[in-house]
């Protein structure tokens, strides 16, 4: 895997990338016009130069952080 490729910084917000060939699209409903494939299917670059991977560790720290920041409930015992 070669990071190096990887860009730096936050990913645009307005422009979805096609998770086959990790290139910019404008529309995540239509064939990417980069490469052809469905644009909702991981494989291809995306997988292959490590963005797959880092949306997924992305995703579970965001999870990992709500979960430390939530009021924990309370339990029967407790009331």
């Amino acid at each position: 895997m070669d990071l190096s490729r990887m860009p730096k910084g936050k990913p645009s917000v307005a422009l979805p990338l096609c998770l086959n060939c990790a290139e910019y699209v404008r529309r995540v409903d239509a064939p990417c016009p980069h490469c052809g494939h469905d644009t909702t299917v991981p494989g291809g670059r995306y997988k292959d130069d490590g963005f797959y991977a880092r949306d997924a560790l992305e995703r579970l720290l965001t999870v990992m952080e709500q979960a430390t920041t939530r009021t924990p409930r309370k339990t029967k015992a407790e009331d």
